[in-house]
Formats: C-alpha cells, sequence, structure tokens
C-alpha cells in the first residue's frame, strides 16, 4: 500500500539521517555513547586475541 511504502522511506531516512549525525560526530570527536559501555555492564574488556581461549575445543555458540 502507498501508506505502507511512505513508512517504510520514512524512516529508512530517520535511520540514515541520524547514522550520518552519529558518524559526525565520532569524526569531530564529539560523539558519546548514549548507552554507556558494555564493557564496563558486563564486566568484560574488548580484545582480538579470541582464538587463545576459544579454540577447536570451545563448544560451538547456538545459532551460529
Amino acid at each position: 500500500s502507498a501508506a505502507r511504502k511512505e513508512r517504510c522511506a520514512r524512516i529508512s531516512a530517520d535511520v540514515a539521517m541520524k547514522t550520518v549525525e552519529l558518524l559526525n560526530a565520532w569524526k569531530d570527536g564529539t560523539y558519546t555513547p548514549s548507552h554507556g559501555s558494555n564493557a564496563k555492564t558486563y564486566d568484560i574488556t574488548t580484545q582480538t586475541n579470541c582464538g587463545d581461549c576459544h579454540t577447536d575445543g570451545t563448544p560451538p555458540l547456538p545459532g551460529v
């Protein structure tokens, strides 16, 4: 329907506009997360050495 197309177009435009706002703020150095730090919330650190612990013996994640 025309109304559904309008809603879809509007939400797509809104998401694109918000994405640009956030990226511009990040580039300008003024970005602040709106939901806080997941690392602090879940008491985890971000790292890039997942394979050190998650090896072939690690059970697979459901749905992955």
